[in-house]
């Protein structure tokens, strides 16, 4: 009952920050084709070291070397600021499994290795954010134990609590991670944007044809449009 409680309680108040944080951005908000102001808030995902930092158990299958090429890390720093700038809630939402692997996925095609390569443990240096793209102060921070950012954890209830209607979504795949949030979000009826070069893929091909699918449920810019 008290960590139902305390987990409450930290719920109350991840709203009510993004609440006033909008307060201080005031007439910052976008608007719909009718001029209704939109609540918006930035995912990033699966932004962590792992995945896509230099040396991470993963990011060897291209992921790294994509975000060298495309300057990923510099275009979602640049998004962070200005979504930050503009009020926006920024939030982080990272892959990881308790220790042990408890609940982990052992029939994923994608996901089935990592126990056996000790990938993605909670508690490690794989599970971190990369630095200079995680969490700041302001800036709320989930974990997940399958691929889209929605599955299993408190974004859609922090998003729903705080009225948030629109996402702009960031993060690594993108023909993975990116494109299997979309599709959730899209089905719970919030408005999706993806910001193509914010985020990044094995190859520049997964890359492009994930941009193609995803437009058909989601709205397309470069960080410059934010």
């Amino acid at each position: 009952m008290l960590r139902f409680a305390l987990s409450a309680l930290s719920h109350i108040r991840l709203v009510a920050s993004i609440s006033e944080a909008r307060s201080r951005a005031g007439d910052q908000a976008k608007m719909d084709m009718g001029g209704h102001a939109m609540n918006t808030a930035l995912v990033c995902i699966d932004f962590i070291n792992d995945v896509i930092g230099d040396g991470g158990k993963l990011a060897g299958k291209g992921y790294s070397s994509f975000a060298g090429r495309h300057k990923t890390f510099d275009n979602l720093r640049d998004l962070q600021t200005r979504a930050r700038g503009q009020g926006m809630p920024v939030i982080h939402v990272g892959l990881g499994f308790d220790v042990g692997y408890l609940g982990f996925p052992q029939t994923s095609p994608l996901l089935g290795g990592a126990m056996a390569a000790h990938a993605l443990a909670l508690g490690s240096w794989g599970t971190e954010f990369v630095a200079g793209v995680g969490p700041v102060e302001q800036d709320i921070t989930l974990r997940k134990s399958r691929i889209s950012a929605l599955h299993g954890t408190r974004l859609q209830s922090i998003l729903s609590g705080s009225h948030t209607e629109r996402l702009l979504l960031a993060g690594v795949a993108t023909d993975i991670t990116v494109l299997s949030t979309a599709l959730n979000a899209h089905d719970l009826d919030f408005r999706v944007v993806v910001v193509s070069d914010a985020c990044a893929a094995a190859t520049d091909q997964d890359h492009e044809n994930a941009i193609v699918t995803v437009r058909k449920v989601a709205s397309v810019v470069s960080v410059e449009d934010v």
